[in-house]
């Protein structure tokens, strides 16, 4: 896992910023790099540890802690329950049709059928790719533990130093 560390001081030293997403068997259908075991689980979350406080003092890494904290719960609980992919989120496709996953490609003319034949009836949690991690978390999660920090990041980033500190008190 410290290879995660690493890409992010090279991402850190390119001047750019990083965003983890975990890895999915439903992609390749190969499970063999899939976190399963103990003592790889246990090394995720030291590093994703290791992630949150560089998170919290710098300003490369785009996923916020939350994110970062339930990829490892998703790697420890062997899923992730919950999905909406079609409601909160869906990909359009090349030719105009829409599919709810880029991991589950049936596919529709109009986001109403896509949500009643397959959304409503969805029960996969196998993954926890960028887009569903970001769209997927409940608005209470987002407004209490991600506004906050991504305030402070914005702040950091785009206020020159001297004029006015880092991000005051609620942030």
């Amino acid at each position: 896992m410290s290879e995660l560390l690493n890409i992010s001081d090279l991402a850190e030293s390119w001047g750019v910023t990083i965003s983890y997403s975990a890895y999915t068997q439903l992609r390749t259908g190969d499970p063999e790099y899939a976190i399963t075991s103990a003592e790889d689980q246990a090394a995720l979350h030291a590093t994703i540890e290791q992630l949150v406080r560089l998170d919290r003092s710098k300003l490369h890494i785009a996923n916020p802690e939350t994110v970062l904290r339930d990829t490892y719960d998703y790697f420890a609980n062997g899923g992730m329950p919950g999905c909406s992919a079609g409601r909160r989120f869906f990909v359009v496709m090349p030719d105009g049709a829409f599919v709810p996953c880029s991991l589950h490609r049936h596919r529709f003319t109009n986001q109403r059928d896509m949500v009643r034949d397959f959304t409503r009836t969805n029960t996969c949690g196998q993954c926890y790719v960028a887009i569903r991690s970001y769209s997927d978390k409940p608005l209470w999660k987002l407004v209490l533990k991600d506004v906050p920090s991504l305030t402070r990041r914005l702040f950091d980033r785009f206020v020159p130093p001297g004029a006015g500190g880092s991000c005051p008190g609620a942030c």
